[in-house]
């Protein structure tokens, strides 16, 4: 579990003790507290963090998107953390530039990634989003560090944001059915 403190997002473990909740930070190799190093911007309001398993098993890659500032103007920047744990139990915590041929897809309700096809529908070193707020389909470019609107969402006045973006673009709309002609006796 990921905890902030004192504006440092440290890993703990969670334990039941008599009816109640203990947090137990987990220590590195130096018998220091394992923390997730965030940018030390006053601005940052929020997070949501993202723990997916990494291709093959290899460890975890902690997916996180910071708000900075306001919602409604756009400032949000990812960060992703390789996260590997030793059979002792020390992890290891190391931001990653790139993470080449994947494509991260994440909401505020889940998170998954994906290998980059040949055909290139997705945007690789990229995460695929959706905010609460606006309900469009939001790539961020890791490598560029910036944020491209990729299309709106069609029921954006109905419903609340979830991953109905994973409707795939190309697929046409059903036609609508003809009107039922009455016949004559």
């Amino acid at each position: 579990m990921l905890v902030l403190e004192d504006e440092v997002l440290e890993f703990v473990t969670v334990h039941v003790v008599s009816g109640g909740v203990e947090l137990i930070p987990l220590l590195d190799e130096l018998g220091q507290t394992l923390e997730v190093p965030l940018s030390r911007r006053k601005s940052l309001t929020w997070h949501e963090s993202h723990l997916i398993e990494a291709p093959g098993g290899r460890g975890l890659l902690l997916v996180m998107k910071l708000f900075r500032g306001s919602l409604f103007e756009g400032g949000v920047d990812f960060k992703v953390f390789w996260v590997e744990v030793a059979a002792d139990r020390q992890m290891e915590c190391v931001e990653l530039e790139s993470v080449d041929e994947l494509t991260f897809f994440v909401n505020y309700l889940g998170s998954s990634f994906c290998h980059i096809s040949k055909k290139g529908v997705c945007r690789p070193n990229s995460i695929y989003y959706t905010d609460e707020i606006g309900r469009a389909v939001k790539v961020y470019d890791l490598g560029e560090r910036s944020t491209t609107v990729l299309m709106p969402f069609r029921y954006a006045g109905r419903c609340v944001s979830i991953s109905y973006w994973v409707d795939i673009p190309n697929i046409p709309e059903p036609e609508a059915e003809p009107p039922e002609v009455e016949q004559e006796p």
